[in-house]
């Protein structure tokens, strides 16, 4: 029995797609919510999935199996999330070097100072991936809407990050659970955050070809169903209720992917999943 088995999810390498777009952390409720505000064309009508998991880690062991190893060899993975070093650099059956391609852009990419990935960084490496080679099918991994908000920056990350390993006792959602912050500023912070990602992942549409394209979430949020805050393997559907939308891309061919003069950051894997809020 798989971890997401109780809410019947499946393998998402069971769906047709070509380009498949997570957005990390993105509620069904609040994807509704900004699609019904802004005018996004290549949203047609939200629907749900169920996630295997209600961590990024947990999807990520969760999708790429041994049982799918052959379309994991033919897939070109573009990622922000740093759980890619815990699962697919650890003693799963499925690691990094399956991948047709793996592009950590969090190893590279990583602003120290927002304690995240921008969606811009990693829509330009996901252009210049899809102009430059030719998968299959390829998997475009966002760190939007999960914290920290690019949109409401004053409400930081709600991490020290001299503190690794106690990111929780300091994050947004214990803030959240002790009403030490305002609730209706920290979902307009995680709505605006969603914001930011749906419009870099408009450029990247108009700017890869992929006849079918998914987009969809690796979890959800608690924002205190049931006593929940945040994410994990809660037993609720706002964790494991994820979006679903389909559409398609073309290459317009006129953008030019930005080459960005990046870091190499001193911060380890533990630093960047401390400054994101994991619990994991």
């Amino acid at each position: 029995m798989t971890k997401g088995s109780i809410y019947g999810s499946e393998n998402i390498y069971t769906r047709d797609w070509d380009l498949l777009v997570i957005l990390d952390g993105c509620r069904l409720d609040v994807m509704e919510e900004v699609v019904a505000e802004e005018e996004y064309p290549f949203v047609d009508d939200v629907k749900s999935t169920v996630s295997p998991s209600g961590m990024s880690s947990g999807w990520m062991y969760e999708t790429f199996t041994d049982d799918h190893l052959s379309d994991v060899q033919d897939t070109s993975y573009v990622t922000a999330n740093p759980h890619s070093e815990v699962v697919l650099g650890g003693d799963h059956p499925v690691d990094g070097d399956d991948f047709k391609l793996l592009d950590e852009v969090w190893r590279y990419a990583w602003d120290e100072d927002i304690g995240t990935v921008t969606a811009d960084d990693v829509t330009d490496r996901a252009i210049s991936s899809g102009r430059k080679h030719d998968f299959d099918r390829m998997i475009v991994h966002y760190m939007q809407p999960h914290f920290p908000s690019l949109s409401h920056p004053q409400l930081g990350s709600g991490i020290n990050l001299d503190e690794v390993g106690d990111a929780w006792s300091s994050s947004i959602w214990k803030q959240l659970l002790r009403n030490e912050i305002d609730y209706d500023e920290v979902w307009e912070a995680y709505k605006g955050n969603l914001k930011v990602v749906m419009e870099s992942l408009g450029t990247l549409l108009e700017n890869v070809d992929a006849e079918r394209v998914l987009i969809t979430a690796d979890h959800g949020n608690a924002f205190g169903e049931r006593g929940f805050y945040g994410h994990g393997e809660f037993p609720i559907d706002e964790i494991r209720v994820v979006p679903s939308i389909v559409t398609s891309a073309v290459d317009s061919q006129e953008y030019k992917p930005i080459d960005r003069n990046y870091n190499d950051t001193d911060q380890s894997v533990q630093e960047k999943l401390s400054a994101l809020g994991y619990l994991d």
